[in-house]
């Protein structure tokens, strides 16, 4: 997989060094940008086929194939989220702009590739959209000031993504200026966490106003052709209202806005070389955003030749030697677990999804961290079978549910504080272990040498 994922990350970097009409440092600096290459190239996820079916539509669309193009969009479509929000108003440039005269016949045939790629996006959209929406909602529709400065601010999160800086660590999935820092704490008595309902701090009002600059600036680089304009600002607000109502998503998600601007910018410098009338405002924009975006690549890829990017593999090395590979795993959030699982071999019992598993399924109805916590882990130990087992979270669990004395009626449980793994590059990486029992049964020599503190009842 690893394989194929250069692969697609060097295809991509080729049709963008060939046919992109930039100036050549440009076309040198693009490849080497925070998302190009680290998140959507060194990471293996899927992003990468939508900046290789990018590339390859705007390298295309000048032959005026609307069958290859249309085909490419679909690809795009299919390949994340943000493919759909990128490809959509695409499609409808591609429909309404084609300077190629056409008869009925090829009417008929544009008209029934239209409808192919309706019928994909149909698809698309299904595949993606979680399972049991009857029973949550899956928009949000309110009003939240907060929510949608913070929306507007992945822009900046895009644009400029040089990351956080904190303790002597690189951190990933952040920016110096952004809602993500919060997640840096290295405390594991306080579980990272976004504040949501926090006033912004002056770091995001900062975020805010420049993401702001950044969007005119976009716009004004894109005025001289008012249709691919008016796709980028379709495209934008698209982004912005799914991060808003639907997903807020990481860096990774956030980075499909830039990927939008230089697509419409790629077509834009494509029109104006057929019809030799340059037109270029703001030639500094790109030039700025690609110094930003090499900087944060280099920064972030810097820190992963010094320190690992997770300590994932340390907490498997911990357990394996110290003779706890046997007793079955129970983990709170579960998406932490599943490259545990995939170390040890051994499925993990969820608690948020109240489910054996060996992967993270993001589906709606998951279980909010509360009380009801205990109580999923005194089932995860009965069903399990095991009079023991290793819980593995990322946060404390006295902080999260309270000491023991305080809860009433007592669940039955018991826990012993075993290790906490200090984070690596990624910044929620808190792996606390504790060894949980039925409640009043005396701890194994094997355990009591392994911790300092008293087993916690509840």
């Amino acid at each position: 997989m690893q394989a194929f994922h250069l692969l697609i990350a060097t295809t991509s970097v080729f049709v963008f060094a060939r046919h992109a009409p930039f100036r050549r440092w440009e076309r040198v600096l693009f490849p080497l940008g925070y998302f190009t290459l680290y998140e959507y190239a060194i990471i293996s996820r899927h992003y990468g086929l939508g900046v290789l079916f990018v590339s390859l539509f705007c390298a295309t669309l000048r032959r005026g194939n609307y069958l290859l193009s249309t085909a490419l969009l679909i690809g795009l479509a299919w390949s994340s989220h943000q493919g759909i929000l990128i490809a959509v108003p695409l499609q409808l440039m591609l429909l309404l702009r084609s300077n190629r005269p056409i008869g009925s016949r090829g009417r008929w045939m544009r008209a029934g590739v239209s409808c192919l790629f309706l019928l994909a996006l149909i698809v698309a959209v299904l595949v993606v959209v979680p399972p049991r929406l009857a029973e949550d909602h899956y928009f949000y529709t309110g009003a939240d000031p907060l929510l949608a400065a913070r929306s507007i601010n992945t822009v900046w999160n895009a644009y400029v993504p040089v990351p956080h800086y904190e303790d002597g660590r690189v951190l990933w999935n952040t920016n110096f200026l952004g809602t993500f820092n919060a997640w840096a704490s290295s405390n594991p008595e306080a579980p990272p966490a976004i504040p949501w309902n926090a006033p912004l701090s002056s770091r995001e009002v900062i975020a805010l106003l420049l993401s702001l600059v950044l969007l005119l600036g976009a716009v004004r680089a894109l005025a001289p052709d008012r249709a691919v304009m008016i796709v980028y600002s379709l495209t934008t607000l698209a982004m912005l209202l799914f991060s808003y109502s639907v997903l807020f998503g990481w860096m990774r998600q956030h980075g499909h806005l830039y990927l939008a601007f230089v697509a419409c910018l790629w077509i834009a410098r494509d029109a104006e070389r057929a019809e030799r009338a340059p037109r270029r405002p703001l030639r500094w924009f790109l030039p700025f955003l690609l110094i930003a975006q090499a900087a944060g690549g280099a920064a972030i890829y810097a820190s992963d030749l010094v320190r690992p990017f997770t300590s994932i593999s340390e907490v498997a090395s911990f357990i394996q030697r110290e003779g706890l590979a046997d007793y079955p795993l129970v983990g709170d959030p579960d998406y932490m677990l599943t490259p545990l699982s995939g170390l040890l071999r051994e499925p993990f019992w969820s608690l948020e999804t109240g489910e054996a598993t060996t992967s993270t399924v993001w589906k709606t109805g998951r279980y909010p961290r509360d009380l009801d916590l205990l109580k999923r882990m005194r089932k995860a130990l009965r069903i399990s079978g095991s009079n023991a087992a290793l819980l593995i979270t990322s946060y404390s669990v006295e902080a999260a549910v309270g000491a023991g004395e305080e809860q009433s009626p007592r669940i039955g449980i018991q826990l012993t504080y075993l290790a906490w793994f200090r984070p690596a590059m990624v910044p929620d990486e808190h792996y606390v272990i504790y060894y949980l029992q039925p409640a009043g049964r005396a701890l194994p020599d094997k355990i009591r040498e392994l911790t300092l503190q008293d087993p916690i009842e509840y």
